[in-house]
């Protein structure tokens, strides 16, 4: 019960300095519409709101120094800088080359019953030597 109504005192707390501040006050708020920053941005607009970083990162459920990486994301790259960038390299070592993967993709539209066995049997037969995993994973 004390958390719930320690939250429900934070979240009153957030709608009354919404509700006082000024209709026509200019605001430097974000605005995306994006869902893949949309929490990002609302933890950097809720602490802008409120003037205290540790409770719009208390509310949203996220730590201090995560806000601090947020803001200095936005800071150096700006909004573009929030989306999510893979660290992974893509591992072009695995794919076939272009010819195969377009046999492959001809010979299923052609002939869609054909699984994965026949399909590879078949493209032997043509001169296409790609094994039966390898045409499921195209």
């Amino acid at each position: 019960m004390g958390a719930a109504h320690l939250l429900f005192e934070m979240m009153v707390t957030v709608l009354m300095v919404v509700q006082t501040k000024p209709q026509n006050e200019e605001t430097t708020m974000l605005n995306t519409t994006d869902k893949i920053i949309k929490h990002k941005v609302g933890l950097l607009n809720l602490a802008d709101e409120l003037g205290n970083v540790s409770k719009a990162c208390q509310v949203m459920g996220m730590s201090r120094d995560t806000f601090y990486r947020y803001k200095s994301a936005l800071d150096d790259g700006g909004v573009e800088a929030l989306f999510e960038r893979t660290r992974r390299k893509p591992n072009l070592a695995n794919r076939v080359d272009q010819a195969t993967e377009d046999a492959v993709i001809k010979n299923a539209t052609d002939f869609p019953a054909y699984g994965q066995a026949r399909t590879s049997n078949e493209l032997r037969k043509l001169g296409v030597f790609v094994s039966p995993s390898g045409v499921r994973s195209i």
